[in-house]
């Protein structure tokens, strides 16, 4: 029996490769319909009335061009979001490289030097800019004349030291910087300046440090 279930899975596994290789997009249909109905059987059902998706679809690609799209357009895209106030805006890619159609990066390679072309990696780091500000302002605008104590900046001081310890014992990037022997200084130049330790420590009943950690600092479904 246990033979039977083993020499099963293998020719199951051999099978689907056998269809990945052969056609691809009939496995991508395949998993595609399978995550539907994952999500409509298992996910509980949420009021996503106030989540907008800015979908880029075929009359998108077809006014624009083949995505992805130049920055300074996708820096248009965020201008326009953030002047319709949102809370959050959140993308579902990564930017983790230069734009390799900017403008200004072609004609560097060419050896042309000119300041007529947009820079567009520029304007799209610029719109990420301006709608931070937009967002942080507000708070603030809101929070700064509100008074604090020194219990409040030693809170500040012990919380500062979870992230010290997070960037250091946790953090990938941190870790691999000092172990492949980078500059120690500029590895830890995001650290806070000051921080405090103390030992088993836990906050006061009822007060605002209880809160967050019992309300807030909790796995918790936001939306």
């Amino acid at each position: 029996m246990k033979n039977f279930k083993k020499y099963s899975s293998i020719i199951l596994l051999i099978f689907l490769v056998l269809i990945k290789i052969q056609d691809s997009n009939f496995v991508r249909k395949i998993e595609n319909i399978s995550y539907d109905a994952y999500q409509s059987l298992f996910i509980e059902k949420s009021n996503f009335d106030e989540v907008v998706i800015i979908d880029i679809d075929e009359k998108s690609i077809g006014e624009i061009g083949q995505f992805p799209w130049r920055r300074d357009k996708v820096a248009k895209i965020v201008d326009n979001l953030t002047a319709a106030n949102p809370k959050v805006i959140a993308f579902d890619i990564f930017f983790s490289e230069p734009d390799r159609e900017n403008p200004t990066k072609i004609l560097k390679e060419l050896s042309i030097s000119t300041d007529s072309v947009i820079d567009s990696d520029l304007e799209f780091t610029k719109s990420i800019g301006q709608s931070l500000l937009n967002a942080y302002l507000p708070i603030v605008q809101k929070r700064k004349d509100e008074s604090f104590d020194d219990r409040h900046k030693q809170f500040q001081l012990f919380r500062r030291s979870r992230y010290v310890e997070f960037n250091l014992l946790q953090d990938r990037g941190t870790l691999f910087g000092i172990q492949s022997g980078g500059r120690a200084e500029s590895i830890l130049m995001s650290m806070p300046p000051t921080v405090k330790w103390r030992y088993d420590w836990s906050p006061e009943k009822d007060s605002a440090e209880e809160d967050l950690y019992t309300k807030f600092l909790i796995n918790k479904k936001w939306v």
